[in-house]
């Protein structure tokens, strides 16, 4: 039953086997004597539940000794089977149904769960601080926010800043569009700003890191649009029934093919290619192009630095990307081919399909 489980985490010790396994039974016991999950949706535990509580898990690999909250738990998704993939980590997780919480300490006790407890409280009344908050659509975010705003540590230690993690759908732009002060393009813009000063910051701590710089590039969907912005040579494809370049490098050659110097085709194999113009964490202001294109179903978008593009031919990286199963597969696959055509360069790679729920990160 735990196939859909292993088909996306892989990995998981013989112990997460048999605890993932033991959630079937335990749960539908439970939900014959109280309604922890929709009685219609039972069957479903493990892809609309579980699996669905590890997307977490696709968005950020918690470090040992992180701290997690989940907010409104109900039966214990996504605390327990986070819970269970992250056994170095503590989780605690609140609920103003007393029932519920029961049931969160009950199965956490039949298999085992040493990392995780659950108490009967409101939000409101939850004191403690975390590196994140984990939850499930119980309210509307920015009521959501209100409460959980007293509960984060101010020092994190994870590769994303310390905040809320949420599993939800709706119309997040209509939910968010009096919340907001800024839109996309200012949001994004000022998290390139924020990453450039914590570089420049960084560099200042070890004069073996004086002068770096990195490119970037980032993005967001939201509706059926996709907002991106890029800094350097990292690049946002499109694929669909082809792969285009929606970005625009930074560099050297993108000026010289600009100007009508050389054609795209001598770019591709020029020697000054790796020549960047713009790069985060080399001055004071960073300056980000921002880009919005509408999406359509069956678009998937790739990101990546050039570690990847300049080692894989865009034909190639299509019809990988094609070829492959799922965009799980799709992400190593492009990997293995970078690695094997030299890998000379840091091989960032991010997958995903809006209309899918999936995302992919290496």
């Amino acid at each position: 039953m735990i196939e859909i489980i292993e088909k996306y985490f892989p990995n998981l010790t013989e112990e997460q086997k048999k605890q993932f396994e033991a959630l079937d039974a335990l749960y539908r016991d439970w939900n014959s004597k109280i309604n922890v999950i929709s009685r219609k949706d039972i069957d479903n535990l493990y892809e609309h539940h579980v699996l669905h509580s590890l997307a977490i898990a696709k968005a950020i690999h918690f470090r040992p000794g992180t701290e997690i909250l989940d907010f409104g738990c109900g039966g214990g998704f996504p605390g327990i089977p986070l819970a269970i993939l992250f056994p170095e980590c503590k989780f605690k997780l609140i609920d103003g149904t007393g029932k519920k919480i029961r049931v969160c300490n009950e199965v956490a006790t039949a298999i085992n769960l040493q990392n995780l407890k659950a108490e009967h409280l409101r939000g409101e009344d939850e004191k403690g601080k975390y590196d994140f908050v984990v939850s499930r659509a119980v309210m509307q975010l920015p009521d959501l926010m209100k409460i959980i705003k007293k509960n984060f540590k101010q020092k994190g230690q994870n590769a994303l800043p310390n905040g809320l993690l949420c599993l939800k759908g709706g119309n997040l732009k209509e939910e968010l569009k009096h919340t907001l002060k800024d839109g996309p393009e200012e949001i994004l813009k000022d998290a390139a700003q924020t990453a450039n000063h914590k570089l420049i910051e960084k560099a200042d701590e070890d004069i073996n890191l004086e002068g770096m710089g990195t490119t970037l590039v980032a993005a967001t969907v939201i509706d059926h649009t996709l907002y991106f912005i890029n800094v350097g040579d990292s690049r946002l494809y499109l694929l669909n029934k082809d792969i285009r370049q929606l970005s625009r490098d930074h560099s050297l050659v993108e000026e010289m093919v600009r100007l009508g110097g050389i054609n795209e085709e001598e770019a591709r194999h020029h020697p000054d290619k790796n020549i960047i113009t713009r790069a985060i964490g080399v001055k004071e202001d960073v300056e980000a192009d921002f880009y919005e294109f509408s999406l359509k179903k069956g678009d998937i978008i790739l990101m990546c630095s050039d570690g990847l593009s300049n080692m894989i031919e865009e034909e190639e990286i299509f019809a990988i990307v094609k070829g492959a199963r799922d965009i799980v597969e799709a992400g190593q696959n492009l990997i293995d081919r970078a690695n094997e055509n030299g890998g000379n360069d840091n091989i960032s790679v991010v997958l995903a399909e809006p209309f899918s729920d999936e995302v992919s990160i290496w």
